[in-house]
């Protein structure tokens, strides 16, 4: 345990030691920390999906992230660069066309109708699966990244 003052008040952490593994432990210790990550952004996704979003005051996120920040400096770069990975790698197997998940659900109905699917519809369908993924983010970065909502919609001036 790591304990020290940081202003006024006192900080308790886990200290963070390097533990040499052998191959044989290791796998199944990173395959369960993938897995308990999966878990969370799954139910992260599911509680913004149900609305049920947890906001932070503006002191809990400045903590969080100093927290962030103490992290990669702690070596927690590792894990910050595995959670992106793992976001991406269920935001990629959701069930939208022209993401993997999309064509895993056209294998599906393959399987379940043991027909092959018209191979020009499931391109229409991608194609528009892309077209609304990408209508998506720059709706994104032009209405919140930009606030071009905010400035074209405000009253007065």
């Amino acid at each position: 345990m790591l304990v020290r003052p940081v202003n006024g008040t006192i900080s308790v952490r886990a200290d963070r030691v390097p533990v040499r593994l052998s191959l044989v432990e290791a796998i199944p210790r990173a395959l369960r920390d993938v897995w308990i990550l999966n878990a969370m952004t799954l139910g992260a996704l599911w509680d913004i999906l149900r609305g049920r979003v947890v906001r932070r005051s503006p002191a809990r996120r400045h903590r969080a992230a100093g927290q962030r920040r103490g992290e990669a400096r702690d070596g927690g770069l590792r894990t910050i660069l595995a959670n992106i990975s793992v976001a991406l790698a269920v935001f990629n197997f959701l069930p939208v066309p022209a993401l993997d998940g999309g064509r895993l659900v056209f294998l599906g109905v393959e399987l379940i109708t043991g027909r092959k699917v018209n191979q020009r519809f499931e391109s229409v369908v991608h194609v528009i699966g892309l077209l609304l993924l990408l209508a998506l983010l720059v709706s994104v970065v032009l209405f919140s990244d930009l606030q071009l909502g905010r400035r074209l919609f405000s009253r007065g001036g």
